[in-house]
């Protein structure tokens, strides 16, 4: 299972074993181009064998979230059309939505960012991880969470969290879709999440300042880590 589809599926060392058919299921939180970009660079794509089902948020108006998809990654502004890949892509438009696929429980719900966008929880065998990466903190200093936000992140094992600005760049950004660090831990702790990882970080974000943000949270009520590339997170339920 993926989360997103960005250039990390490049290097997610997922591929199909020597004779066997690989099933790969991507919940894509939309259709921005950082959370897609990495679909044409998926290796297992060029495998006939490869089935991937993307699930993604419905669009409000418009093209269709396929449509969407073969017209970004065609000529002329990408060589390969997504058709011309050997594996099967199969694409499912979904909303506020509960449904199980290969094995995991997951639950969908619209969070706020720009344009239609969505959170997920995803459960198997009693443990539940929860993925909201570009989530839209309330303007005018009041911490508040939707309804559909609060319910994917209650009582969670593992909260990863858009976590993108400080709050004085969010003073300067705060129509820009996304959380504070503080946002994002008082999510965590009002919803009861076992663990916390910040996510999302601003590209500016020097590797020292997130080791400052690691130091800090860290050391916070509730288990938290600053997510970075290639670490790997052992996830055990309350139970």
């Amino acid at each position: 299972m993926l989360f997103d589809l960005g250039t990390g599926v490049r290097y997610s060392g997922i591929r199909a074993e020597q004779g066997r058919a690989l099933h790969v299921v991507c919940l894509l939180t939309h259709l921005h181009l950082d959370h897609i970009m990495g679909l044409p660079f998926f290796e297992p794509l060029l495998d006939a064998r490869t089935t991937i089902d993307i699930f993604a948020p419905r669009q409000t108006e418009g093209a269709s979230v396929a449509d969407l998809l073969h017209a970004r990654f065609a000529p002329p502004t990408f060589p390969v059309p997504l058709a011309a890949f050997p594996a099967t892509i199969r694409i499912h438009e979904i909303g506020d939505d509960d449904f199980d696929v290969a094995g995991w429980k997951v639950r969908s719900r619209y969070v706020p960012h720009i344009g239609p966008t969505l959170g997920f929880r995803v459960e198997r065998g009693g443990t539940a991880v929860t993925y909201l990466s570009d989530h839209q903190q309330p303007d005018g200093g009041n911490f508040a969470l939707t309804a559909g936000a609060r319910d994917v992140c209650t009582g969670t094992d593992l909260l990863i969290h858009d976590a993108q600005y400080t709050a004085d760049e969010f003073a300067d950004k705060n129509s820009w879709g996304h959380s504070t660090h503080e946002f994002a831990a008082w999510v965590a702790a009002t919803t009861g999440a076992r663990r916390l990882a910040l996510f999302h970080h601003d590209p500016a974000r020097r590797d020292d300042e997130l080791d400052a943000l690691a130091r800090t949270y860290g050391a916070g009520a509730i288990p938290s880590v600053v997510a970075r590339e290639g670490i790997r997170l052992a996830v055990t339920s309350q139970a």
